[in-house]
């Protein structure tokens, strides 16, 4: 399944860059103001080359992107203008221009290099600021009017759900938006019109739907329907307790406010701040872990025959399958590589007696104690998880992440109640919130809130710490 979300992707990668040209004209700007326009008007003949000047420029507008970054102004929120971004944008530049201020004038380093003064004149500093925002307006302009002329040719429109008496403030808002090609109406939510949702969302045709409701029917597997599927969904229910079991918060359109699903905090440049994350430490696990691995593929080759590795079939980011590659633990004749893999079938079956006799989890997923199966290096590569450790080359495909709810078998899925496939809005991780908080002891709705609570907050030093956590509950546990 594609996040539908994904069509504002282009819009929230080129507005860095574009605010990242415009933050260097504007300091070119009043660069050429100060020293060659109005040059004779100023006193002070302090002058900075022009190659020091562009790479201070350059630096500062990357310190400004990052604070932009980190502020949350390149949210894919489509019901967030740009005057509502404003605000974030005016005190992330002045905050990053006033930590330059104290870094030029209030450090002793400085005092020491430049006993006659900072070579910098004060008028860039003072009028600098205005600059930036200047062409950032302008930037902000250009992919206005860009914006405008995709639209005009249908290029990245969407359609949007409404259901109930939705309020004539956010219809007016709603056919105001230039990005919205339709809008389907329905009076109320029937078997039929759920039906008709349905097949727009699994088409990827519809990626918002507002819903305003005085009963409690449908209305709650239409939100299932929107978790899954990752679609923007607002909603004025008649019981706020119903919906407790999605992520929620609230927000307002046009002074009106609603609630609309949390579908989690990775998206945008959170996304790429964290895959940037899974290459670069990932990268530095495989080189680190590379004789480790050695001395593991040497154990099972002296312990009993068969390959190495083996591929198992698991449920990737909005369903996808792929294959993770494990260390083999089981004897060659137990492993399964896949549910239609005709030499897996009796493996299968074995497995499967195996849940009934020795499972000590409930739930979708299984845990097998004293599972026969295992090798004897494969029991202490289950115990410390080492068995997953070559799903660091899975990372590093980006079929999953560092950090991330654990990957599960396509047959676990289909046990899946609907508020469980919240686990599948983002990449299965090497290591996650269940693995350093339980591992396997975790009951299965205890695991599924803690990998909702890092969808729906995630942030770059969480994953850091539970990354620092795992080798510890690995080991110690």
């Amino acid at each position: 399944m594609l996040k539908v979300g994904s069509r504002y992707i282009w819009k929230t990668a080129i507005t860095p860059v574009i605010d990242f040209v415009a933050l260097v004209l504007g300091a070119v700007f009043v660069y050429l103001v100060r020293y060659r326009w109005l040059a004779e008007e100023f006193l002070s003949p302090k002058n900075i080359t022009r190659e020091t000047y562009l790479t201070a420029s350059i630096i500062f507008a990357a310190i400004t992107i990052l604070v932009f970054i980190l502020q949350g102004v390149y949210e894919l929120d489509p019901k967030k203008s740009f005057w509502s971004r404003l605000p974030k944008i005016v005190i992330g530049l002045w905050t990053v221009l006033l930590g330059l201020i104290v870094f030029l004038f209030f450090n002793e380093f400085n005092e020491q290099a430049f006993p006659n003064g900072i070579p910098v004149s004060r008028f860039i500093l003072a009028f600098g600021g205005f600059s930036a925002l200047g062409f950032l307006l302008l930037g902000r302009l250009l992919i206005w009017v860009v914006e405008k002329i995709l639209y005009a040719y249908n290029i990245g429109k969407t359609e949007v759900v409404c259901v109930g008496q939705v309020a004539p403030k956010l219809l007016n808002w709603l056919r105001r938006r230039s990005d919205i090609k339709e809008i389907h109406s329905f009076a109320q939510l029937t078997q039929e019109s759920f039906q008709q949702i349905e097949q727009l969302v699994k088409t990827y045709r519809v990626s918002e739907i507002y819903l305003q409701s005085e009963q409690i029917g449908l209305e709650k597997e239409l939100a299932f329907l929107a978790e899954i599927y990752t679609v923007d969904f607002v909603f004025q229910p008649a019981e706020v307790k119903e919906f407790d079991v999605f992520g929620i918060k609230p927000v307002q359109i046009d002074e009106v406010i609603y609630l609309e699903l949390k579908h989690g905090r990775l998206d945008g440049w959170s996304i790429v701040f964290k895959r940037l994350l899974d290459i670069v430490l990932g990268l530095l696990i495989a080189i680190l872990s590379l004789p480790l691995m050695i001395l593991i593929a040497i154990a099972i080759k002296l312990d009993s025959p068969g390959p190495v590795f083996y591929w198992s079939e698991r449920v990737g980011a909005n369903g996808k399958i792929f294959k993770a590659l494990k260390f083999r633990r089981m004897k060659q004749e137990y492993c399964i590589y896949s549910e239609n893999d005709p030499n897996s079938q009796k493996a299968l079956q074995f497995e499967q007696e195996l849940i009934k006799k020795q499972n000590c989890r409930r739930g979708p997923l299984y845990k097998i104690v004293n599972d026969p199966r295992n090798t004897r290096v494969g029991d202490f590569l289950e115990r410390t998880s080492l068995d997953d450790l070559p799903q660091i080359f899975n990372v590093l495909k980006g079929e999953m992440s560092l950090v991330g709810p654990r990957p599960h078998q396509p047959r676990e899925v289909r046990k899946y109640a609907k508020h469980h496939f919240k686990v599948l809005n983002a990449k299965p991780g090497l290591t996650g919130m269940a693995q350093v908080n339980g591992r396997s002891n975790l009951d299965f709705e205890e695991e599924v809130k803690l990998d909702r609570y890092y969808i729906e907050n995630w942030t770059l030093w969480l994953d850091i710490k539970i990354l620092l956590k795992t080798p510890l509950v690995m080991f110690y546990r």
